[in-house]
């Protein structure tokens, strides 16, 4: 897991450990995308500031794109979505600690054994632009408010959550990932 300077980081850890996953957690200041050569799953975490404040994160993505399978949350999953051509755009209102409902709105293993509508924990600023988003990706959920909460590439193994499994007011977050660590 890519540690992007975010407090988030470690509840991601607990809650794959508690998946009986071995962890290994790189700082963003020391990563290099070659170090993740070993490793077949990658997750992006969380962090503070802009997609482009990342630069090392781009490279990794167009690296190992068609051989990992990558999961990018919050600002991972906004990396995710520039990098392959999507857009960014500022809520007006931040959004921290706030739940709402992720409506399923395309058919994933991601959200196997989930509802179709379960509360998630959200704490962005940013979301992708859903009038922006490219082919290359299809959105999978969208939150009540109508912003894009998860997408997946169409070729590659490669899905963003902007909402926080990890969090206490996330209810499905395990199986969440769970699910994607069970994908093929």
């Amino acid at each position: 897991m890519i540690d992007n300077n975010d407090s988030f980081t470690m509840n991601v850890n607990q809650m794959l450990t508690e998946l009986n996953t071995e962890v290994v957690i790189v700082n963003y200041n020391d990563f290099i995308p070659e170090m993740t050569d070993e490793f077949a799953q990658i997750v992006i975490s969380p962090g503070p500031g802009h997609p482009d404040e990342y630069p090392k994160i781009f490279q990794l993505l167009e690296q190992f794109k068609s051989t990992k399978k990558i999961l990018g949350i919050c600002l991972g999953h906004q990396i995710i979505g520039l990098h392959f051509g999507a857009e960014l755009k500022q809520i007006e209102n931040i959004i921290h600690g706030k739940q709402s409902q992720n409506k399923l709105i395309s058919n994933s293993p991601i959200y196997n054994n989930m509802p179709d509508n379960c509360q998630i924990g959200r704490y962005h600023s940013w979301v992708l632009d859903k009038s922006r988003i490219p082919n290359d990706l299809e959105i999978l959920s969208m939150a009540e408010d109508n912003q894009v909460m998860s997408i997946k590439h169409k070729q590659f193994n490669i899905i963003g959550v902007q909402f926080h499994p990890e969090s206490f007011i996330t209810q499905c977050g395990s199986q969440l990932l769970n699910n994607w660590l069970n994908l093929i």
